[in-house]
Protein backbone atom coordinates (compact mmCIF):
# COMPACT_ATOMS: atom_id res chain seq x y z
CA UNK A 1 0.00 0.00 0.00
CA UNK A 2 0.97 3.74 -0.88
CA UNK A 3 1.50 6.00 2.30
CA UNK A 4 -0.21 9.42 1.44
CA UNK A 5 -0.40 12.02 3.74
CA UNK A 6 -3.34 14.51 3.82
CA UNK A 7 -4.94 17.57 5.68
CA UNK A 8 -8.47 17.35 7.65
CA UNK A 9 -9.80 19.66 10.11
CA UNK A 10 -7.16 18.41 12.74
CA UNK A 11 -4.72 18.47 10.19
CA UNK A 12 -1.54 16.45 8.48
CA UNK A 13 -2.83 12.63 8.47
CA UNK A 14 -1.46 9.63 6.69
CA UNK A 15 -3.23 7.32 4.71
CA UNK A 16 -2.99 3.86 2.25
CA UNK A 17 -5.09 3.54 -0.57
CA UNK A 18 -6.68 -0.17 -1.08
CA UNK A 19 -9.27 -2.27 -2.46
CA UNK A 20 -12.27 -4.05 -1.48
CA UNK A 21 -12.88 -7.13 -3.16
CA UNK A 22 -16.86 -6.03 -1.72
CA UNK A 23 -17.65 -3.29 0.51
CA UNK A 24 -21.42 -3.30 1.69
CA UNK A 25 -23.54 -0.83 3.96
CA UNK A 26 -26.84 -2.55 4.99
CA UNK A 27 -28.19 -4.32 1.81
CA UNK A 28 -25.88 -2.06 -0.64
CA UNK A 29 -22.87 -3.67 -1.90
CA UNK A 30 -20.44 -2.58 -4.72
CA UNK A 31 -17.94 -4.77 -6.06
CA UNK A 32 -14.15 -3.59 -6.74
CA UNK A 33 -14.31 -0.64 -4.74
CA UNK A 34 -10.82 1.86 -3.43
CA UNK A 35 -10.89 2.34 -0.01
CA UNK A 36 -8.16 4.75 2.50
CA UNK A 37 -6.97 3.11 5.38
CA UNK A 38 -5.76 5.16 8.12
CA UNK A 39 -5.50 6.54 11.78
CA UNK A 40 -7.48 9.38 11.73
CA UNK A 41 -10.90 8.09 12.53
CA UNK A 42 -9.48 7.27 16.15
CA UNK A 43 -9.32 11.28 16.44
CA UNK A 44 -12.76 11.73 15.13
CA UNK A 45 -14.17 9.54 17.18
CA UNK A 46 -12.57 10.88 19.91
CA UNK A 47 -13.98 14.98 19.07
CA UNK A 48 -17.15 12.84 18.40
CA UNK A 49 -17.59 11.10 21.68
CA UNK A 50 -18.38 7.65 19.83
CA UNK A 51 -16.32 5.01 18.21
CA UNK A 52 -16.44 5.26 14.05
CA UNK A 53 -15.91 1.99 12.38
CA UNK A 54 -15.26 4.08 9.17
CA UNK A 55 -16.65 6.84 6.60
CA UNK A 56 -18.69 6.38 3.48
CA UNK A 57 -17.77 8.25 0.91
CA UNK A 58 -18.62 9.71 -2.14
CA UNK A 59 -16.92 6.70 -4.25
CA UNK A 60 -19.79 4.63 -2.63
CA UNK A 61 -22.78 6.65 -2.31
CA UNK A 62 -22.76 8.14 -5.97
CA UNK A 63 -23.48 4.64 -7.08
CA UNK A 64 -27.06 4.80 -5.54
CA UNK A 65 -30.01 6.79 -4.35
CA UNK A 66 -29.35 7.97 -0.97
CA UNK A 67 -32.40 9.16 1.12
CA UNK A 68 -31.73 10.55 4.67
CA UNK A 69 -34.75 10.53 6.96
CA UNK A 70 -33.31 12.50 9.70
CA UNK A 71 -36.73 12.63 12.13
CA UNK A 72 -36.64 9.09 11.84
CA UNK A 73 -33.13 8.44 11.60
CA UNK A 74 -32.51 5.80 9.10
CA UNK A 75 -30.53 5.57 5.27
CA UNK A 76 -31.90 4.46 2.61
CA UNK A 77 -29.93 3.00 -0.53
CA UNK A 78 -30.90 2.07 -3.48
CA UNK A 79 -29.69 1.08 -6.51
CA UNK A 80 -29.93 3.41 -9.77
Amino acid sequence: MLMREGFGVGGALNSSKSRLDSHSVVHATIEEHAVAVGDFLIHLSSVLGRQLEGVVGYNFLRQFLVTIDYPQTTLELAAV
